[in-house]
């Protein structure tokens, strides 16, 4: 579930369920939403503060599921060029 405060005051007012799965980590980084579950890792591009589950990619697969401690964490690295 996603979790949108659009006032300012602090609490969420907006929300939304996104994805079938279980999720084990999320990120945000330079304009898409990225999700892992347990044995792949999906890309989404941001649209109104929301992913767009129309344009959903997986970009990760066959990652081993484990029967304990199978989280997969995420890290981004958004790469910054200057002239």
């Amino acid at each position: 579930m996603i979790l949108k405060d659009t006032n300012g005051e602090g609490k969420a007012d907006n929300s939304k369920v996104f994805g079938n799965f279980v999720g084990t980590d999320l990120a945000i980084g330079n304009v898409y939403f990225y999700d892992s579950s347990d044995s792949s890792v999906i890309r989404s591009p941001m649209k109104d503060g929301f992913p767009d589950e129309t344009e959903l990619k997986t970009i990760v697969t066959r990652l081993e599921v484990y029967k304990k401690n199978s989280t997969k964490s995420l890290a981004l690295m958004i790469k910054v060029f200057y002239r």
